[in-house]
């Protein structure tokens, strides 16, 4: 995780200081589209800048994995870069293998996306994009892995006391389970934030 943020930071300094003799300047473009890589999967990505708003739409295709639809907030926009924090999206799984913590696939059919970057404009239509994203399970699935580490706990107290019923073994171990299922919960979104995906997009604007 570390080591991802101080390669990206690297890569922010060398690039701002490549842009610094562009020609190109941001405010004049609107329409690009962009081919990259997210963590080594093929990404294509739509660039709708929503004048006059700070506000970019950014429809993003990872090929064989899902489809995100994220908006980028440039807080910071000079004549040759804009910095973008916070990136709130959805991400629609399309594939079998989610894009974090792809050990939580049960109702995973839609994430919670969150990012930051910077685009650096180095020659007139052309930009640079530097991304960190991490990508969240969502509540449905968030549901799932706890209710089903729950289960887990409650079928094993169950074989461990058969002479029990079902009923008392949950009612003797209801707030255990809620614990567990609440570990369970807690350590899946740990997990997904220490596995951000780091994308690198060249993006030529169009108008």
């Amino acid at each position: 995780m570390y080591k991802k943020i101080i390669f990206l930071l690297c890569l922010f300094i060398s690039l701002f200081f490549l842009s610094q003799n562009a020609t190109a300047e941001t405010d004049k473009k609107i329409v690009g589209l962009g081919l990259g890589i997210s963590n080594a999967i093929p990404t294509i990505e739509l660039n709708l800048f929503m004048k006059p708003m700070p506000l970019e739409l950014n429809p993003r295709y990872y090929f064989s994995r899902g489809l995100e639809l994220s908006f980028k907030i440039h807080v910071i926009q000079k004549k040759h870069l804009r910095w973008h924090i916070i990136d709130p999206g959805v991400y629609f799984l399309m594939g079998t293998t989610p894009l974090s913590v792809a050990d939580v696939k049960k109702e995973r059919d839609m994430d919670i996306s969150l990012g930051t970057g910077i685009d650096i404009f180095p020659y007139k239509n052309l930009a640079i994009s530097v991304n960190l994203r991490w990508f969240l399970p969502g509540i449905s699935a968030a549901y799932a892995a706890g209710g089903d580490a729950a289960i887990k706990y409650t079928v094993e107290n169950f074989k461990i006391e058969p002479d029990k019923t079902l009923e008392e073994i949950i009612k003797e171990n209801g707030e255990k389970a809620f614990e567990i299922a609440s570990d369970k919960t807690k350590e899946m979104y740990i997990k997904a934030l220490k596995e951000p995906q780091i994308q690198l997009i060249l993006t030529w604007f169009f108008y």
